[in-house]
């Protein structure tokens, strides 16, 4: 399976809810279809900083760890990845565990999280791709994030050769 099947799946409950908005369970859909862009979103990130030469079966609080290695490899659109990813896993956390909230429970919430995890999934297709300009040195990337991580004491390693 990939990740991104988690986004169409949250796509296809936010287009049912469009459609059908009396439908059953519309505050619960609104909640799981968060999770699921949520998830789409951290799993193909977590793919990149694989793919760059992070060992990312190893990072210890995956949710955490990966926003801040995103957040500290000193290139501004991944810088803005780890900002997006952090800003996504904050209504995630709201739709899975703060059942008095109402805002999870909104198709306007729903809508505007299904388009930043869009939006990210986009970018983290170009960065993969290798089609950003300027290009991304996978290496300096690796090197920015396993400064940050020895500085700040977090387990994050270059995956084994």
């Amino acid at each position: 399976m990939h990740p991104r099947e988690f986004f169409e799946y949250a796509e296809g409950i936010s287009e049912a809810l469009e459609a059908d908005p009396p439908m059953p369970n519309a505050a619960a859909a609104c909640r799981t279809a968060i999770s699921r862009a949520y998830y789409a979103a951290c799993l193909c990130t977590r793919d990149l900083l694989d793919s760059f030469g992070i060992d990312v079966k190893r990072i210890s609080n995956p949710h955490a760890n990966l926003q801040q290695a995103f957040q500290n490899t000193g290139v501004l659109t991944l810088q803005r990845i780890g900002n997006e990813l952090s800003t996504l896993h904050k209504h995630r956390t709201e739709a899975d565990y703060e059942m008095s909230a109402s805002a999870p429970e909104s198709p306007l919430t729903l809508e505007r999280v299904i388009d930043a995890s869009r939006a990210l999934l986009q970018t983290v297709q170009i960065v993969r791709a290798g089609k950003f300009s300027p290009p991304i040195d996978p290496e300096a990337v690796v090197k920015a994030v396993l400064d940050w991580a020895r500085a700040n004491s977090k387990p994050i390693y270059r995956k084994p050769t």
